[in-house]
């Protein structure tokens, strides 16, 4: 035991203090008469001092020391160390999806970890505190810091693991720093790690995982062909198990059954399959089923219907002219491409000499020459490199221009941002002088091989998919679990009001939803569920997409084993101290006192009225 404050403890310095209040204390027996006629008025005499009497042991007195002791002990904070100290549990939870395979008929990895959890956190008393950490790429606390156990179990009901493959290491780390040199540290998961990782030596591992077969889903695809009104369908199964398997597939819309297929699957095999789909389905759940299939997570898929995103192209070059001709033999072998006039084209391809004016939604690309004169084309370089190529644009993802002669190349005083360049001269660059987005190609197809080379169908392809990117509404319907979600969504013009409120948009998945930061461009950070997401403005639906799981490495259960792993350098697994000015002893000593003093008052209340 200890105290506090004890500074507190002067207070018992009022015991010796009410003692020789009471020894000094005159006290006159009551005395009965029959009359006060028969005595006679006399002046009251005072003697030079008290004398000392004997000390009389009376309830007062008694409670009066008591009472004075309480208040020095209150007042003095004691504190016994077992009683203040505390159990801290700091447990890691394996996020990852595998934790979710059955293994003795309905029971998963999962509720193995939670009734060992449970049996530890009662056996540990009443004064126990956890910290619960959901591992992840960004590690989660699911409850805590130092929660009850009382708050953390229905918690841990709750605790649905679903993440992909991922490092643990930060979620250690986290759990770590709250356990200190005091907490125990625990990681319940379903395999051990291997000695290479990097472990904190102070956590014991519990393994809950069992070997077990398992078919999966490693990718699915769902394109759609206006031309032709139909969706083309691209799946792999894999069997990730040790035997070979029959399995069924099926692709069900709404209450309709597309298709029903068989497939044989030998150990560790992965198998293709295709199928045409008509149009207008909307979205489409595919299932894998078998006899021992341990993992549902992967097994099922829904995907959403692609969306037709027609561009409005204008090609501003007569017929006679090569770089048009060229440009519209890539365009013409592009889906949803319309050749339309520049008033309505969300993309003009036109020669270089001269920008047209261009509404701020319209993109440009400009095909030299740049200056069309006899002299200026006469004075025009051939280059064939080297070329410095910038493969961090988009535009230029899959350019090499291996063996490309880039002739008629121009020296210009245009400000370009340059995206390829030979020395100085810039050949294909961003026009830093226009609203719009604009690019010039400074090169003369008639004197340069581009057009022959693959780098031609390839950057006007990069162009058309950037430009059709930016259009609004989403340009994806299915992504695979950890990728970002982008679309650009405008938003609504504003007549010189600054008052009036901008329509706010919500993220809904599973009855949840939750808002989104506004902008022009809208981009959701990778999202941590499987399922279907919808986006809402205000009360109104905007759009759907899924989220896939898609992840062989989590999917392959084979190579698990149950197993424990003591810690290194175990702690003594006191906890930590708690420090509470107004503990409930402190408060039942107010009481006391409370009560030490009424019955004072009761025991004098008689004599004071006499």
């Amino acid at each position: 035991m200890y105290f506090a404050n004890p500074w507190g403890l002067l207070g018992l310095l009022a015991l010796p203090a009410i003692v020789v209040i009471h020894m000094y204390h005159h006290r006159f027996p009551p005395l009965v008469i029959a009359g006060s006629h028969l005595w006679e008025f006399e002046e009251q005499r005072q003697s030079p001092g008290r004398k000392r009497s004997k000390l009389p042991i009376t309830p007062s007195l008694l409670l009066e020391l008591l009472a004075a002791l309480f208040i020095s002990l209150i007042i003095a904070d004691p504190r016994f160390d077992e009683m203040n100290r505390v159990t801290h549990w700091v447990v890691v939870l394996d996020q990852s999806a595998s934790m979710a395979s059955k293994f003795d008929g309905e029971k998963t990895f999962r509720d193995a970890a939670v009734e060992e959890l449970t049996a530890r956190l009662e056996d540990s008393g009443r004064n126990t505190v956890v910290t619960l950490i959901e591992s992840g790429h960004r590690p989660t606390m699911l409850i805590g810091p130092a929660a009850s156990v009382e708050e953390t179990l229905p918690v841990l009901e709750t605790w649905t693991p679903r993440a992909p493959m991922h490092d643990f290491g930060p979620s250690w780390d986290l759990a770590s720093q709250f356990a200190g040199e005091t907490g125990r540290l625990l990681f319940l998961t379903d395999h051990l790690p291997s000695t290479s990782e990097v472990i904190p030596t102070a956590m014991e591992i519990v393994s809950f995982g069992r070997q077990l077969d398992n078919l999966a889903f490693t990718t699915a695809r769902w394109t759609y062909d206006s031309t032709e009104s139909k969706g083309q369908l691209y799946v792999r199964i894999a069997n990730l198990g040790r035997t070979s398997q029959t399995a069924t597939l099926k692709g069900i819309s709404g209450n309709r059954t597309i298709f029903n297929q068989e497939l044989n699957l030998a150990a560790d095999q992965e198998l293709p399959f295709e199928a045409s789909l008509p149009g207008g389905l909307g979205r489409l759940t595919l299932s894998i089923t078998s006899s021992s299939n341990a993992l549902a997570i992967d097994d099922t898929v829904t995907l959403i219907e692609p969306k037709i995103r027609s561009l409005s192209v204008n090609l501003a070059f007569g017929e006679d002219q090569s770089a048009g001709h060229t440009a519209r033999q890539v365009l013409m072998q592009l889906d949803d491409i319309n050749l339309t006039d520049a008033t309505k084209a969300q993309l003009i391809i036109a020669p270089a000499e001269k920008i047209a004016p261009l509404a701020e939604e319209q993109w440009w690309l400009g095909i030299g020459p740049l200056n069309s004169s006899d002299t200026a084309i006469s004075q025009a370089l051939d280059l064939v490199g080297p070329y410095l190529i910038d493969k961090r644009h988009p535009l230029l993802e899959g350019v090499t221009l291996g063996g490309v002669v880039c002739g008629g190349v121009q020296k210009t005083d245009r400000s370009l941002t340059p995206l390829i360049s030979v020395g100085k001269i810039p050949l294909l660059g961003e026009l830093n002088t226009s609203a719009a987005k604009a690019y010039l190609l400074n090169l003369d197809m008639n004197r340069s091989n581009l057009r022959e080379s693959p780098d031609w169908p390839i950057l006007i392809s990069n162009l058309v998919e950037m430009r059709r990117r930016e259009l609004p509404g989403q340009s994806r319907w299915n992504y695979r679990l950890g990728e970002t979600v982008q679309f650009r969504w405008p938003l609504p013009e504003v007549s010189g009001n600054t008052s009036t409120k901008v329509p706010e948009l919500l993220l809904i998945h599973n009855g949840e939803s939750r808002p989104l930061p506004r902008g022009e461009f809208v981009e959701i950070p990778p999202l941590e569920e499987p399922g279907i997401y919808e986006i809402h403005e205000e009360n109104q639906s905007i759009g759907l997409f899924s989220v896939l799981f898609f992840d062989r490495r989590e999917s392959t259960l084979k190579e698990l084993s149950p197993g424990r792993r003591a810690p290194i350098t175990p702690t003594e697994g006191i906890g930590y101290t708690l420090d509470d000015p107004m503990t409930w002893l402190l408060l039942l000593g107010i009481v006391i006192v409370l009560l030490m003093l009424f019955s004072d008052w009761k025991i004098l209340k008689p004599s004071l009225g006499r």
